[in-house]
């Protein structure tokens, strides 16, 4: 927010906030940096979303995907190429869960759940082809 919407937005009264603003904030990045620009307008939507049930604005929320935001920019799949890691070998795992259970915190021990249970976080459809 700090870095990208507080120089376009932040002397703004929330009032307003069109959606032409929001897309100047979000246009240069939402391309080139997506993840970041998807947060930063989840954030924006939010704040006005929270503007809203507070009586400052009223209307469409200018951040909502919804409303004209959404039309205005391409889509994020479209232009967002998915990195795959790469498989360990299957004479290999053994060895890279007994590393795994070597570290600390919530995220090694997640990552052999799934590995011990074939659950990937989408509804257990493990095999399902996409």
């Amino acid at each position: 927010m700090k870095s990208y919407a507080y120089p376009t937005l932040g002397k703004l009264p929330v009032a307003d906030v069109t959606t032409e603003a929001v897309l100047r904030v979000l246009d240069p990045i939402w391309t080139t940096k997506t993840e970041t620009a998807t947060r930063l307008r989840q954030r924006i939507e939010v704040v006005l979303d929270w503007a809203k049930a507070r009586k400052l604005i009223t209307g469409d929320n200018p951040a909502s995907l919804k409303g004209g935001l959404g039309q205005l920019l391409p889509k994020a799949r479209k232009f967002t190429k998915v990195k795959h890691h790469p498989a360990v070998p299957y004479m290999q795992v053994y060895a890279f869960v007994r590393a795994l259970r070597v570290k600390g915190g919530v995220g090694p021990k997640a990552l052999e759940f799934m590995l011990l249970t074939a659950s990937h976080g989408r509804g257990g459809r493990a095999y399902e082809k996409r």
